[in-house]
């Protein structure tokens, strides 16, 4: 499984300058998502100055959702335990590392005597945005926040050790990568992101809304192999139009989230509808230490339905798919 053309390594590299400079604001994070064949999902968290405090430190973060219940487990680690690279994944923390080993990439964790390891043999083509990376930055270029994905979809298959207990695991993996020296809560309200697996085409999209009416988003499409649709739009983008059809009021808090998104392109590559509803919380976190910030973070399971015209041919489907959404 050669993965030559569908991972470009320095995607995974450190992005921000050793030592930190600004602890109130400097931050990276790799992220690595697993969604095993009997529905249970493992994600794992490697952040930068995770604390944004002195001294620095580096942190290692497990949710490990079986049967429903999430388990959360972390190590942190100081500057004298990490290692970093700046030309591909490399990257070592205590006992843990996370490897490009060529044909695929290897995790590692061995973290309240469950050890974690897992390999994640690319399927699609890796994409980057622009400026190497950064979704967002002011007009000199000094205060940015960059994200890319290293491997939108891949095949994994590893094993879970919990207490000399061991279990072989194999399911769907995601993996992307987050680096700032601003906080987005700056100038963003909420971010809303997702990805739709189905059986032949792969959806990835991301909402930024500074209120209720002013929302960028990005949309990018992949077929089984490759990436096929990459755009961004707006509200009023006549190329991407981003809506929230309807928003909801959390209970018991003055949150107001978007519950049914629509998005729609018309162009070149045909027309395309995507209606994704946010109907089940899968869990709820108060945190400062999301790999993107933020006060709170909400994951949802969400029913979405797709259509895609064009030449007369037309790909439809339903799927369940975990979406979140950060508040600023």
């Amino acid at each position: 499984m050669k993965n030559t053309l569908k991972y470009n390594p320095r995607n995974s590299a450190l992005k921000i300058k050793l030592p930190i400079l600004d602890p109130q604001e400097d931050y990276e994070c790799w992220y690595f998502e697993s969604i095993l064949e009997n529905g249970d999902q493992i994600r794992i968290s490697v952040r930068i100055n995770e604390t944004y405090n002195l001294p620095i430190t580096y942190g290692i973060q497990v949710e490990h959702i079986e049967r429903g219940e999430i388990r959360v487990i972390s190590d942190s680690f100081s500057s004298d335990e990490v290692e970093f690279s700046t030309e591909k994944l490399n990257h070592k923390l205590g006992n843990n590392w996370f490897l490009d080993l060529g044909d695929y990439i290897e995790i590692h964790t061995e973290i309240n005597c469950t050890i974690i390891d897992l390999k994640f043999y690319p399927e699609i083509a890796g994409f980057n945005n622009r400026r190497d990376g950064r979704i967002n930055q002011n007009i000199p270029g000094t205060k940015y926040f960059g994200w890319n994905i290293p491997i939108p979809k891949a095949l994994v298959k590893g094993f879970i050790n919990r207490d000399g207990q061991k279990i072989d695991v194999k399911g769907t993996g995601y993996f992307d990568h987050f680096w700032s020296n601003s906080l987005p809560e700056n100038n963003i309200n909420q971010l809303c992101w997702g990805k739709i697996f189905d059986k032949d085409i792969s959806i990835y999209y991301i909402l930024i809304s500074e209120d209720e009416r002013s929302i960028s988003s990005k949309l990018i499409m992949a077929s089984k192999e490759n990436v096929i649709l990459k755009m961004q739009g707006s509200s009023y983008n006549d190329i991407l139009k981003a809506k929230v059809l309807e928003y909801v009021k959390r209970d018991e808090s003055e949150i107001t989230i978007p519950n049914k998104i629509l998005l729609q392109h018309s162009g070149e590559f045909g027309d395309v509808n995507i209606n994704i509803e946010l109907d089940e919380i899968n869990h709820e976190i108060v945190s400062e230490n999301h790999r993107l910030g933020g006060k709170k973070v909400l994951r949802f399971i969400g029913n979405e339905s797709y259509t895609i015209k064009k030449d007369s041919k037309e790909l439809s489907g339903t799927t369940k798919s975990l979406h979140e959404i950060i508040v600023f």
